[in-house]
C-alpha cells in the first residue's frame, strides 16, 4: 500500500468514529445504531468491490 492508501483509510476510520461519537453524545443508542448502519454500508462497499475485483478480464 501507498502511503495515501493507508493515510486514506485513517482518515475514514476517525471520521468514522468521530460521526459515531458525536451521535452517542446526543443520544447513546442512536450511536449504536448509526454506528451499526455505516458497519452495514461498508460492509456491502467492501463486498462489492472484492466482487469487481475478482472478476475475469474477458
Amino acid at each position: 500500500m501507498k502511503r495515501f492508501e493507508i493515510a486514506a483509510w485513517f482518515a475514514g476510520i476517525a471520521g468514522f468514529l468521530a460521526i459515531v461519537v458525536g451521535f452517542a453524545m446526543i443520544y447513546r443508542p442512536a450511536g449504536l445504531i448509526v454506528g451499526g448502519a455505516m458497519l452495514l454500508a461498508w460492509s456491502w462497499l467492501a463486498d462489492r468491490a472484492a466482487a469487481i475485483a475478482d472478476r475475469k478480464p474477458e
